[in-house]
């Protein structure tokens, strides 16, 4: 039996992530290289410093697990950010927080790293207490572990969507399976359908088969436009303009989804630095305007040529 190895930044492995196999008695290593903020500066009435300690647990927790079976060098561990804002108190040990997630993996050959994950939940509460243990249990829903479990897999499955084609699908089957457990005890920010943007629904978005066009056009922009940029700067465009004209296409297909939205608020400016000063950027600036309208005034910059 035969394991897959994530890329390597800086080395011909990269190009080989869905071709090189390793066997499965390598010794594997942590994936994520998270830090965690706590900001704690809105609750009122108490003494809350404690929180403190939660920055140092959660990266415990995050950092020192093993999510896959692949093989991750030291290097290749993923950036990632969690930043919890406090905003309600309930007593001394219920919470309400915002969430900010972020997450990016390397450009290949370059110094430079492009987000794979950026977004705001702002529907987490859960209970906690000074020294609180955090134990990781897959078959269990937690408040707090769930959406630490949830966002570690949700990151893990960008990463690996944009190295190899629908290569999160392990990943986003996980985090689905942590939101079911949620459904079950009635956890908000967990819910399928209506017109919010849930955890649930992410999920959901993700695993549509309807939506592998957007998943396949992710690999197309990260492998084949971003990893050769710096190789072949107008190759490189072209393949980010055929994957923008398939984008254009998906959205005439369907209703907007909370998945596009996310995908144009991570690359909204990387796209305009790929074009900008191209022969491409009369037909990119045309295709954003139509896909991703609210951010019309990000992209006029590609008519300054």
């Amino acid at each position: 039996m035969y394991q897959k190895i994530r890329p390597l930044k800086n080395s011909i492995l990269f190009f080989m992530a869905t071709t090189l196999l390793l066997p499965i008695t390598a010794i594997h290593a942590q994936e994520l290289r998270c830090s965690v903020s706590v900001n704690y500066n809105l609750l009122q009435g108490n003494d809350f410093t404690f929180l403190r300690d939660m920055q140092s647990t959660l990266e415990q927790y995050i950092n020192d697990r093993v999510w896959t079976e692949d093989r991750f060098e030291k290097d290749e561990r993923i950036s990632c950010s969690f930043g919890l804002t406090f905003t309600k108190a309930q007593g001394i040990d219920k919470f309400e927080v915002t969430l900010d997630i972020t997450a990016s993996r390397p450009v290949y050959q370059s110094a430079t790293e492009t987000t794979s994950l950026k977004l705001v939940d702002n529907s987490w509460a859960f209970s906690y207490v000074p020294n609180q243990a955090i134990v990781f249990d897959p078959n269990r829903f937690d408040p707090l572990a769930s959406v630490l479990d949830y966002y570690a897999f949700l990151i893990l499955g960008f990463d690996y969507d944009s190295f190899s084609e629908q290569g999160g699908t392990p990943y986003f089957e996980k985090a689905r399976r942590i939101v079911e457990l949620a459904q079950t005890q009635g956890g908000s920010g967990w819910q399928y359908g209506g017109t919010e943007r849930s955890r649930g629904v992410l999920i959901q978005e993700l695993l549509d088969p309807r939506m592998k066009p957007l998943r396949q056009a992710s690999f197309d922009y990260h492998h084949h436009g971003l990893d050769h940029f710096l190789q072949n700067p107008n190759s490189s465009r072209q393949r980010v303009l055929e994957t923008l004209t398939q984008l254009e296409q998906l959205s005439q297909e369907s209703a907007r989804k909370h998945t596009f939205e996310l995908f144009f608020a991570m690359k909204s400016q990387e796209l305009v630095s790929i074009f900008e000063n191209s022969p491409f950027s009369n037909r990119a600036y045309s295709i954003l305007l139509k896909v991703d309208s609210g951010r019309s005034n990000t992209y006029d910059r590609l008519t300054a040529n």
